[in-house]
């Protein structure tokens, strides 16, 4: 316009486009700033609604924890599966729980059920852990139960005046059929041997500080000293004197007057 290169209007005109288009910059550049302001003011505030949530679920979970135990109060649950011996507390009884919880049925652990055994202090010393027991009750007498051995008390039982140590017996079978403080008759397996010649306990007899047998060879009962060795209650191990096949007798032959 200055040069007279161009036509006034025209001149005029690119002026007024310029002013326009100036304003409609800041204008953009005003929204532009806003709009940063705005997403800014938007991630905080979404920040701070995942801050909310996650303490809320915080809270949630907690009520829910507390709402479990509460009601695992309302629910006795043994500690294990097993047969109730014993009811101690009535359905409508008041129980009020003091220093120790309230009790209100005793559970029998078949699996863990115990045999305990009275052994005479003359008799401890010959008692080890690991060792086999056999042993009946009155209430099945046909039946043998078979455990091991795996504990002794160290702390003595007197009983009338005779001093016991008990040796607790378990993993013995057939522990379904027994019931608490049932009698047992039991036998302690101190050893075994086998292949042994054996005599009946009766057959062995002892006179003038030696054991003896009377065994009976070609129409003869003679007198025969012998070594013993191990016995129970039926059988007594010979250790020498007589061999296998010997016929013994547990009472000499008395000869007709």
């Amino acid at each position: 316009f200055e040069h007279k290169s161009g036509p006034e209007r025209e001149y005029r005109t690119a002026c007024n486009s310029y002013v326009v288009k100036r304003i409609a910059w800041k204008n953009a550049r005003h929204a532009y700033e806003r709009a940063r302001i705005s997403l800014a003011e938007a991630k905080l505030a979404l920040e701070k609604a995942k801050s909310d949530y996650r303490h809320s679920v915080k809270i949630a979970q907690e009520k829910v924890r507390e709402a479990e135990i509460r009601l695992s109060y309302s629910v006795i649950q043994a500690p294990f599966d097993g047969i109730v011996t014993y009811v101690s507390t009535q359905k409508g009884e008041t129980v009020v729980a003091g220093l120790n919880a309230p009790k209100f049925v005793k559970i029998l652990d078949p699996e863990a059920i115990e045999n305990r055994v009275y052994v005479d202090e003359t008799e401890i010393g010959r008692v080890a852990v690991g060792m086999r027991v056999t042993f009946r009750v009155d209430g099945y007498p046909d039946t043998d139960f078979i455990g091991k051995i795996v504990q002794i008390y160290p702390q003595p039982e007197i009983q009338n005046g005779i001093v016991y140590y008990i040796a607790v017996v378990k993993g013995f079978g057939h522990a379904d059929l027994l019931r608490p403080d049932m009698t047992t008759h039991d036998t302690i397996v101190l050893q075994v041997k086998k292949d042994v010649v054996r005599v009946p306990n009766g057959a062995v007899k002892f006179k003038e500080g030696r054991f003896f047998v009377y065994r009976k060879r070609d129409g003869e009962v003679t007198e025969v000293p012998v070594k013993t060795g191990v016995s129970d209650r039926m059988y007594t191990e010979i250790v020498e004197g007589v061999s296998v096949g010997d016929i013994i007798l547990t009472e000499p032959v008395k000869r007709a007057d």
